[in-house]
Parts: structure tokens; C-alpha cells; sequence
């Protein structure tokens, strides 16, 4: 999905997923497309940062998983405080390498108070 501007581009593709595997979805047992399956955990694995040699890497196979969730909160969180405190101050090279991933918290309610109507 690309937001830009004026305007808002999106892509669908539809897959006939005629393989299955072993898989878990809340951790329990199912059988899972294979195709879809591999794309799903790549991207995960790339939001996340988990392609690189990094120690509390998680095993990306059940992303509905509290301990799943419970991990990616962990990471959105950490590299939101970095990102704060890297462009704050604009200290970002050696301050960044601490960045994993690129998923950080979404400010849920950022500016949900605001009265936009004219004065």
C-alpha cells in the first residue's frame, strides 16, 4: 500500500495456495498453505529484524501466539525509545544500531482530543 499525497495505490493478488503443511495458529495444530505461510513469516521476520544474528530472536511460526505478541510489542516498544531519543537530538549513528526490525508502538490516540473546527 502506498500513501502519497493525493493519492492512495494499493495491489491484491489473489494465490491458490495447493500445497499445506504443518503449522500453528494459537498454538494449535493446523495445516497452513505453504506459499502464503513462507511469505507471511518472511515479512514478520523482516518487520522485526529478525534476520539478523540478533540473541532473543523469536521463532516466527505462530504469530497469534501471546508470546508472539508479547515479543513484538517488546521490540515496537524499544525502537520507539530509540527513535525518540535518536530524533530528539539528532545523535543517530551509533544510537540507531540499536534499532531491530522496523516496527515501533502507533500512537493510538495522538491528538484525539483536538478540536479542529474553526475558531
Amino acid at each position: 500500500r502506498l500513501l502519497v499525497g493525493n493519492r492512495d495505490s494499493e495491489y491484491c493478488i489473489v494465490i491458490n495456495d495447493l500445497e499445506e503443511e504443518d503449522g500453528w495458529f494459537n498454538e494449535e495444530s493446523v495445516l497452513l498453505g505453504k506459499c502464503c505461510s513462507s511469505w507471511r513469516k518472511k515479512i514478520f521476520e523482516i518487520l522485526l529484524g529478525i534476520q539478523f544474528d540478533i540473541p532473543n530472536n523469536i521463532e516466527v511460526t505462530d504469530r497469534v501466539s501471546d508470546e508472539f505478541y508479547s515479543y513484538f510489542q517488546d521490540v515496537a516498544k524499544q525502537n520507539t525509545l530509540i527513535y525518540e531519543k535518536v530524533f530528539v537530538t539528532m545523535k543517530a549513528q551509533q544510537t540507531l544500531k540499536g534499532i531491530q526490525g522496523f516496527v515501533i508502538q502507533y500512537l493510538i490516540y495522538f491528538l484525539d482530543k483536538e478540536d479542529y473546527l474553526p475558531i
